[in-house]
């Protein structure tokens, strides 16, 4: 997700120069609340959690580099029924995603993780 940002950072930025006043683009990740340390109370899944622990740093610390020049979002999909879940997960696709466009465009300016209620989720 880092390479295909900073790739698509130089294209952005010559599109906002072209547009004054123009909303800031937004680089959403997708990672997941199983990548939250604070929000742990299970413990195992170590690799699938440290890959998102990893993504979540990384979109905190590309916010912090691209501040002025773009939006930056964590989301977390909630638990969605898919073939990961084996279909027991509490949402279908459709919501998630309406949600997540909707918590897109919620935040404000400064760096957030939400999910796809558009509540935060702690770190």
């Amino acid at each position: 997700p880092l390479l295909v940002a900073q790739a698509l950072a130089p294209l952005l930025e010559a599109q906002r120069e072209s547009e004054p006043g123009k909303a800031l683009p937004v680089y959403a990740f997708l990672t997941s609340k199983v990548g939250s340390v604070e929000d742990n109370g299970s413990g195992g899944a170590y690799a699938y959690r440290a890959s998102k622990s990893a993504l979540n740093i990384v979109a905190k610390s590309f916010s912090v580099d691209m501040a002025d020049a773009t939006r930056v979002v964590l989301l977390h999909p909630g638990f969605v029924r898919t073939d990961m879940t084996d279909g027991k997960g509490l949402i279908d696709a459709e919501e998630s995603v309406s949600g997540m466009i909707k918590a897109i465009e919620s935040t404000g300016p400064d760096f957030r993780w939400v999910d796809f209620k558009a509540e935060v989720v702690p770190f």
